[in-house]
């Protein structure tokens, strides 16, 4: 009995304490439609909160807000614990005396434990609220004054707090539209009272020796978290607080913000406990219910099951009386049964089948396998879709933990979008395996956007997934982090702006650094005003900012603009402020209230102003200014301007030109200058602007001012006068004081008085007075201010006595009007036609005689309208859109171009319009049309029609005029601006009749040209161009792609003119243009272009590989730098360049052909490496013999040995080294130098034998001081010349690295090469001369005479350089001999050099013969007598060759055939100076006195000694 009242006891307890939660209903926010919101609190009765187990404490609910109603109604008590919910048996009326809406949720909540309080709380949304706009704040105690514990920020979700006592007060506020607009708010005290019985969260059961992973219980979604902590605690009181990780050694893991779980490893029971989770931020920390984790001792009560799936256990079999007789010694019989257990395969499971996972958390799979043989295998397949894929769990340890045979659950750690999906556990055995129920995990992401504590956006928030994004509001530009900026050329679309001017009083007051938007009073006082209207504003939803445009002075009047969202109320906005200033509520600001002005728009404006009438002179420069004062948000006004009625937008080069300038915050001004001003520019110039819909505008007239220049005739006769007048226009200017004229370019004067001329002023007319004319003279007006006469006439004097070219009308219709011989006559164009025709009389056997008229400067009228309208654009007025105006050119082109009616004036006229247009194009700032691309090629085609051969032909004759050049080039400019049009991987293509074109912006690969949108298009296809994809890689900057622009002329090849400024050529295939843009391309292209070309022609002997080289004079000319033959044959010819331009074959007969081309490269370098050996070999003897063969002639030798050396090595190792530009041009001019150096060495050998020959006087000095600095200077300062004015531009070509022959550089190396062979030819006719003059030479047949002339000639060419001469000839096929020579005897020059100097040089022979003999002798002597004897043997021929000097006296022959004194003594060339210095040194007095010549004379008188050595000499020749 005393159990029963116990429990009827606690039950009634249990009824009267349960806790109970009022049931409040739906709480609607609800505006007054007739006043303003207002903040004013209310009370509403009623219980929100209720605390669970043993007591219920019902306080009151205070409600803030500005419509807030509950009704009456029944409300009944509810209590939630962990087993359920339950009710209270009778309900609560509630009666309230205002009508009240129920508030919109409720709270659960659940106690912890008696020590420590945990609470968990959920706010259950019943009303359907956004999750967002709200805060509910709880506080630890009573009251809000406790400590603040958390906020929760999420709905339906519980979450876990302690607090440190049973009190927890709690407070709800949800916020309406406004940003301090309360919707609603109510508050309430929670009580938590302890409890004997402690819930668990989880429980845990594991053996000893695994490992067990315990679940964080938290819910921490919305948590900043810092760190997470474990607790323990079991049964003896025994606590870890917190546990750390490290201790013991590797036994716990995980406890992390992203691991939230606890990993313990290798279990005993010194684990069994209780554990807890504690999650802590910057604020506070909350615990976790208990987790309970057991750990048992493992108990086998089944054997293993082998492989054979058979188990023998041997049991003790108990009878069936259960009677065991153990009476000793009977023997105890027991028997044994076999039981047999079949293996199966794994049964798996899994807990759950969706889990939930927050992004960045983790996510546990659990997965239970029950198997009665061991496991093999667990392994995890992911489901996405119709994907199925293993988790490579081992490989990949930072994000699965578990999911193998001893822990068969998945952890999937720092969970991310990829991660969401169906897993499913697979367990197998050596039966088969099990697989478990599918288990979808969904991934969840914060939105961070929601709460701006998990965000730094200033502005607008877009959430992604695991992140978020910060952008500007519309309107607005930045990166949304740090900044965001109006942007004023989207501020139209986007936001709503209103202008407002308002005038302060006080306090503050004018000051002039108010004008200074950098002073601080400026930067204060802006700053006070904006905070007071941003407080007005910020009270209106799109609300945006408020920006001072200026400050006015007096009371400081201010101009602001107010920026809004475009959906927002601006008027309501305007009311407030109105309502403000009227009230005096400006913040500390005084206001004027009758001067506010507001205008709903960008700004306003209050007044334009602009120049009077403008006056100037043709072809000045007209300047009109345009001042407008206006209140703008955005700080600009909109400026148009338009002449007569035409819009003005000029481009960057337009004649016309607009300046735009800011005077001051809201003084704006516009300058309009028009450059050299003609007729059509004079009328009604308009200025109009505009801030937003509010627009104003002024105009002027200009008025132009012009001359007329008029004579009586344009030929007078010879003694005749004429007068000349310039009229100024209109008439209403005096002519005095703005007109000046001119008398062959000399201003005349109006007080000069001469008899010839005479100035007289009359009005607005000039007039010049010319009374006698006896030569033809030029007269001329112009603008006194200008320098010169800008018009002129010439006036022509004739000769009465010479008939005139006779009146006569030409099959043109035209009239030419009698004219005398030498005047050209210009007439008015025929009909249809505008300009003039002109038509010169030439003499013609003492009478005029008419040639045919020139045409060329008529243009047709519908040419000359189009070409008005374009040039009009081009000066910057839009009197028509460009495509229109190409349209009608390219239809007015193909009628007339294509049907045999086209002129040489239609060919002109034709190219000065597409060359406008593509001006026109490069120049402005939007891209080309797609309708202005065709009609523009489209007439480019008509113009390159094949049926405007003739008139092409006929205008280069008449003016030589290379247009056909000038048309490549406009093709170039525009498919440059169609390539900026073009987007990646988009390509346009043209097929016309005469012109193919593609132009492409491409992703890196090969480029080939046509491509295949081409070849649908056409079949025939003459030529193609490849660019390979390394050449693009190599040799351009490429950003992802490669732009090119590739052009093929059907017809060019017969336009342009046939010369490339050095021959006569023909083009041989078509013309194809190849184009990069140019700042893509940073070196040559390696490897080169390929160009393939169907050869037209194919009868003529060379091809040559060419391009178009703009820079040329006239258009440009072909060239052949950089560009090869690869391949030909006599269709086909394959071409190689290093560059891009236009591209064709030439065909010419000048060069050599390719089969001579390959012989003589061969014999140049067989030849160079034997002049090399020889040069060496004369070196090495000279240098060993120096001291015998000394001598002003051997020094020049030396030195053209050592150049020649040089010079053959650079040529055989760099002469092809063409692919580097840098290093082919180092070696063209050191190559220059080298030769230049050989030539002039050449001049020296010729100078020294002219001095030997002809001078008379002995010379007492050496000449080489002066011709070893002439052989260096000279060519030093050629090459330095050559170098400095030709830029190095043409130091190396595209086949040799030597100077080039198209700008000319070749001359710099044969000029001075033609100068040295004339002056050795003088040279060599002196010779000769002098020669044949000597006794011995005139007592010889004539046929010894020519024998003895032809072998000194042989000897002396080499040397002098005279087989240079060669090459002089070598310039046509014809004269390919001559090419060969210039090779043989130019490339084995070394060797000449070596038979000459070397193998009959007397001198060298002797001097080697005695060396020769010297070491013969030195050998043989091996004692100190022998070598006694071998000295007095040397003494003893010295002076016995002393003694005979004479007789061999001046015997050497050297390559030039000079003689010089005897090698042992003497020391300078032979010569007047040498011979004195000969016998003085070598012979005694006596013996020099004995010497005589055949005719007894004395050597040592001058002149018999000259007549001494000119015998020798041809002695020697011979």
């Amino acid at each position: 009995m005393e159990k029963l009242y116990t429990f009827m006891f606690l039950g009634l307890l249990l009824y009267c304490f349960t806790p109970v939660m009022s049931s409040i209903g739906k709480c609607k926010y609800k505006e007054s439609e007739d006043r303003p919101l207002q903040r004013k609190k209310r009370q509403c009765a009623g219980s929100g909160f209720a605390s669970i187990v043993r007591g219920c404490d019902l306080p009151n609910v205070s409600i803030n807000t500005s419509s807030y109603t509950i009704p009456t109604g029944q409300y009944r008590c509810s209590a939630v614990n962990s087993d359920g919910t339950g009710h209270s048996p009778s309900n609560t009326t509630l009666h309230v005396t205002s009508l009240q809406e129920p508030c919109g949720g409720n709270f659960t909540a659940k106690t912890g434990t008696v020590t420590n309080y945990i609470v968990s709380i959920s706010f259950n949304n019943t009303r359907g609220w956004s999750e967002f706009g709200y805060t509910i704040k709880i506080y630890d105690g009573s009251s809000s004054s406790g400590t603040s514990i958390t906020t929760i920020i999420r709905f339906n979700s519980p979450s876990y707090y302690n607090s440190s006592s049973n009190n927890m007060f709690i407070e709800y506020s949800r916020f309406g539209p406004g940003s301090d607009s309360i919707e609603a708010s109510y508050q309430g005290i929670m009580k938590v009272l302890s409890s004997n019985l402690e819930t668990t969260a989880a429980s845990y059961s594991k053996h000893v020796g695994e490992q067990v992973t315990l679940s964080c219980p938290l819910q921490l979604v919305g948590i900043r978290l810092q760190r997470i902590q474990w607790t323990f605690i079991n049964k003896t009181g025994y606590s870890i607080d917190p546990i750390i990780l490290s201790f013991p050694l590797m036994k716990y893991q995980g406890a992390s913000i992203y691991t939230p779980s606890l990993t313990i490893k290798n279990l005993d029971h010194s684990d069994n406990g209780i554990y807890r989770c504690r999650a802590i931020n910057a604020t506070s920390s909350t615990i976790s219910l208990p987790v309970v984790l057991t750990v048992s001792t493992v108990t086998t009560s089944l054997p293993v099951v082998p492989s054979d799936n058979t188990v023998t256990t041997s049991l003790p079999v108990v009878p069936t009386d259960n009677a065991v007789t153990t009476s000793l010694p009977e023997v105890l019989i027991v028997t044994t049964e076999t039981t047999t257990i079949t293996a199966r395969p794994p049964y798996v499971s899994t807990d759950e089948t969706l889990i939930n996972v927050t992004y960045g958390h983790s996510a546990k799979l659990s997965c239970t396998v029950s198997t009665n043989s061991p496991l093999q295998s667990v392994t995890w397949e992911k489901e996405i879709g119709s994907t199925v894929e293993n988790l490579k769990i081992d490989s990949n340890r930072r994000k699965y933990q578990g999911g193998n045979v001893t822990n068969p659950s998945l952890t999937i750690l720092n969970v991310d979008r990829n991660d969401s999906g169906n897993y499913t556990c697979t367990a197998s055995n050596s039966v088969g395996s099990g697989s478990a129920d599918t288990i979808r995990i969904d991934v969840i992401d914060i939105n961070e956007c929601q709460n701006h504590t998990l965000n730094n956006c200033i502005q607008d928030c877009e959430n992604t997934f695991g992140s978020f994004v910060c952008r500007c509001w519309k309107g607005y530009t930045g990166n949304g982090n740090t900044n965001c900026k109006v942007d004023y050329t989207q501020i139209a679309t986007y936001l709503r702006t209103v202008v407002m001017s308002i005038t302060v009083e006080g306090p503050y007051e004018w000051n002039a650094s108010l004008y200074d938007v950098d002073s601080n009073y400026y930067k204060y006082f802006t700053s006070q005003f904006v905070k007071t209207v941003n407080e007005i504003g910020q009270t209106n939803p799109g609300y945006r900012e408020t920006k001072v445009i200026s400050l006015r002075p007096g009371s400081i009047g201010v101009d602001q603009g107010i920026i809004m969202d475009r959906s927002s109320n601006l008027s309501l906005l305007l009311q407030t402020i109105q309502r403000n200033v009227t009230m005096q509520t400006f913040g500390n600001f005084t206001v004027l209230n009758e001067t506010i002005r507001s205008v709903m728009d960008l700004g306003y404006i209050t007044s334009i102003t602009i120049n009077e009438t403008v006056t100037v002179t043709k072809g000045a420069t007209a300047t009109v200014e345009c001042i407008v004062d206006a209140i703008s948000v955005t700080g600009n006004i909109e400026y148009h301007w338009k002449l007569n009625d035409f819009e003005i937008k000029p481009t960057k080069v337009s004649r016309i030109q607009v300046m735009y300038s800011k005077i001051t915050s809201t003084k704006y001004n516009s300058t309009l200058v028009i450059g050299n001003v003609q007729n059509q520019d004079k009328g009604n110039l308009t200025c109009e602007t505009r801030i937003g819909n509010s627009t104003a505008s002024r105009s002027t007239q200009i008025s132009l001012l012009r001359f007329k220049l008029a004579s009586d005739s344009v030929a007078v006769k010879n003694g005749s006068g004429i007068n000349v007048t310039c009229t100024v226009l209109p008439s209403t200017e005096s002519a005095r004081d703005i007109l000046k004229m001119c008398l062959d370019g000399r201003r005349v004067f109006a007080q000069e008085r001469q008899e010839l001329s005479r100035m007289v002023f009359n009005a607005n007319i000039a007039e010049l007075q010319l009374p006698v004319l006896k030569f033809d003279t030029n007269v001329g007006c112009g603008w006194i201010n200008d320098e010169g006469c800008s018009e002129t006439r010439k006036i022509s004097v004739y000769n009465p006595k010479i008939k005139p070219c006779l009146e006569e009308v030409d099959a043109n219709n035209i009239t030419w009007d009698e004219t005398y011989p030498g005047i050209t006559n210009k007439q008015p164009c025929p009909s249809g036609y505008t300009g003039l025709a002109s038509r010169y009389c030439k003499l013609n056997d003492y009478r005029g005689l008419w040639t045919e008229p020139n045409l060329v400067l008529c243009t047709r009228a519908v040419f000359a309208s189009i070409s008005e309208q374009l040039h009009n654009i081009q000066d910057g007025l839009q009197v028509d859109k460009l495509a229109n105006i190409l349209k009608v050119f390219s239809n007015e082109s193909k009628d007339i171009l294509n049907s045999n009616k086209s002129t040489a004036s239609d060919i002109r006229s034709g190219v000065e319009i597409l060359r406008t247009a593509s001006e026109i194009v490069s120049y402005r700032e939007d891209i080309i049309t797609e309708e202005e691309t065709d009609d523009f090629f489209a007439a480019t085609d008509n113009i390159l029609s094949s049926e405007t051969d003739n008139s092409w032909k006929e205008f280069y004759s008449k003016t030589g005029e290379n247009k056909a050049g000038q048309m490549m080039s406009i093709v170039s400019n525009v498919s440059g601006s169609v390539l900026k049009s073009l987007k990646k991987n988009e390509s346009r293509s043209i097929v016309g009749e005469n012109i193919v074109l593609e132009i492409g912006n491409a992703d890196i690969g090969d480029v080939r040209f046509p491509g295949n949108e081409i070849r649908n298009k056409t079949t025939s296809f003459p030529s193609k161009v490849v660019l390979l994809e390394k050449t693009i890689t190599n040799s351009l900057k490429i950003n992802g792609t490669v732009q090119y622009s590739a052009v093929l002329y059907r017809t060019m090849s017969q336009l342009l003119p046939n010369s490339n400024n050095a021959s006569q050529i023909k083009i041989g295939s078509p013309v194809v243009a190849f184009s990069i843009p140019q700042d893509q391309i940073f070196k040559k292209l390696s490897p080169p272009l390929q160009l393939h070309f169907e050869t037209i022609e194919s009868n003529l002997t060379q091809k040559h590989c060419s391009f178009w080289n703009f820079d040329l004079p006239n258009g440009g000319n072909w060239a052949t730098d950089g560009c090869e033959i690869a391949y030909m044959n006599d269709s086909v010819t394959e071409c190689r360049c290093d560059h891009l331009t236009n591209f064709a074959v030439l065909l010419s007969l000048e060069e050599i052909t390719e089969e001579h081309h390959e012989i003589m490269t061969t014999m140049t370098l067989v030849g160079c490496i034997i002049s090399l050996i020889c040069l060496f070999i004369i070196i090495m003897i000279y240098s060993l013999e120096w001291k015998n063969l000394t001598s002003d002639k051997s020094v020049i030798l030396m030195i053209m040995c050592v150049a020649l050396i040089l010079a053959y090595i650079a040529f055989l190792a760099g002469i092809n080294k063409t692919q580097n530009k840098d290093e082919c041009t180092a070696v063209a001019l050191l190559l220059h130098f080298l030769f230049l150096i050989v030539l002039f060495t050449m001049l020296a050998e010729g100078i020294i034998h002219a001095v030997l020959v002809v001078a008379v006087f002995p010379q007492r000095k050496s000449i080489n001081r002066i011709l070893i600095p002439l052989i260096f200077g000279i060519p030093f300062m050629i090459v330095l010349i050559s170098a400095s004015v030709t830029k190095l531009e043409g130091y190396g070509t595209s086949k040799f690295c030597w100077l080039s022959t198209e700008n000319g550089l070749i001359y710099a190396f044969f000029v001075p090469c033609l100068a040295v062979i004339i002056s050795n030819f003088v040279i060599t006719g002196l010779i000769m001369r002098k020669l044949f003059s000597t006794r011995a030479t005139m007592s010889k047949t004539k046929k010894e005479k020519l024998i003895s002339g032809v072998r000194s000639i042989a000897i002396l060419s080499p040397v002098f350089g005279l087989t240079w001469l060669f090459g002089v000839f070598s310039f046509h096929k014809s004269t390919v001999l001559f090419s060969y020579l210039f090779v043989i005897f130019n490339s084995l020059q070394g060797l000449f050099i070596f038979i000459l100097h070397g193998i009959y040089n007397q001198n060298v022979k002797k001097s080697v013969k005695r060396r020769v003999s010297r070491m013969r002798k030195e050998r043989e002597l091996t004692t100190s007598k022998m070598t006694e004897s071998t000295n007095t043997w040397n003494i003893f021929k010295k002076k016995k060759e002393k003694s005979s000097g004479t007789s061999n006296f001046l015997s050497e022959t050297g390559s030039s055939g000079a003689a010089v004194a005897n090698p042992v003594y003497s020391t300078t060339t032979i010569g007047q100076e040498e011979t004195a210095v000969f016998v003085k040194k070598n012979l005694t007095e006596e013996e020099a006195s004995n010497v005589k010549d055949e005719t007894g004379t004395n050597v040592q008188s001058a002149p018999i000694v000259r007549r001494k050595l000119l015998l020798i000499y041809r002695q020697e020749m011979d």
